[in-house]
């Protein structure tokens, strides 16, 4: 079925005259076939409703909002009715976006201090800046309400410092 949503068009291949509990609306169907998934935004006092599509003109997807709570609109509607070759489209868009956010959390992960890393002071004014040394202990601390992370740095000469972790930048090495 596609997409169902009235129109001020009042003629064209995909418009349909209805009898709406007395009123003469228009709808018009739009990405048939196209219809990949169906939800639903849920604001405070209003809910949205959208429907993943594929546009062929643009040769991608999209959401389109089909229907709101915010008006009247009862006759709007959404089926998913994808075609296998959407389907497949959007399986292949779906693992695509899979890898590129693990690769992404793989890159982020390197950037994050944690215990045996590598890493260099670059602010702070307990530790001298520049000390370069491996993290060998996590410890959260509390100040109020505040929470923040120390971490215990031990350096090649086998001298340890205490410092937050906001302090040091991880050194990267591929």
């Amino acid at each position: 079925m596609s997409i169902i949503m009235m129109t001020d068009k009042k003629e064209g291949p995909n418009i349909k005259q209805v009898n709406w509990d007395g009123r003469t609306i228009f709808l018009e169907e739009t990405f048939k076939g196209c219809v990949i998934r169906i939800f639903e935004k849920n604001g405070y006092d209003d809910s949205d409703f959208f429907a993943t599509v594929w546009n062929e003109e643009k040769q991608q997807f999209e959401n389109i909002e089909y229907s709101t709570t915010r008006a009247w609109c009862y006759p709007n509607n959404a089926i998913v009715d994808a075609t296998p070759e959407i389907q497949t489209k959007w399986d292949i868009m779906c693992r695509e976006s899979e890898q590129k956010r693990r690769k992404a959390m793989i890159e982020n992960e390197k950037h994050i201090p944690r215990i045996g890393k590598n890493v260099q002071v670059v602010k702070g004014r307990k530790v001298p800046i520049g000390t370069i040394g491996t993290i060998i202990r996590e410890y959260k601390t509390h100040y109020g309400r505040n929470e923040s992370l120390s971490i215990l740095i031990k350096t090649n000469d086998n001298v340890e410092y205490w410092t937050n972790v906001n302090n040091v930048k991880t050194i990267i090495r591929d």
